[in-house]
């Protein structure tokens, strides 16, 4: 499985009702969500922490706020260990 259907596969099995209540709630302008708490999303950030930009990029366009979400801590990781080519993302 790649790892982004991975990643949507744990997104679907661990949405909330109660999560997705509160993202609604502090984001409301996010039309795609899954409803997972941010304790899921460090799991599965930690779990695919040597990803690449690829994955990174496929994440975003996906859409959703987690997935979104999961971008961002996965480009931080990413950024730290190559800052030359990836430190002008930040700018």
């Amino acid at each position: 499985m790649q790892p982004l259907q991975e990643i949507q596969r744990i997104l679907k099995v661990h949405t909330d009702p109660a999560a997705l209540a509160a993202h609604r709630k502090f984001v409301p302008g996010a039309e795609k969500m899954y409803g997972v708490g941010m304790p899921v999303l460090n799991m599965i950030a930690k779990q695919f922490r040597k990803a690449d930009f690829d994955l990174v990029q496929a994440l975003w366009k996906s859409g959703s706020f987690e997935e979104k979400t999961l971008a961002a801590k996965l480009l931080e990781k990413i950024a730290t260990k190559d800052p030359d080519q990836y430190g002008a993302l930040s700018t």
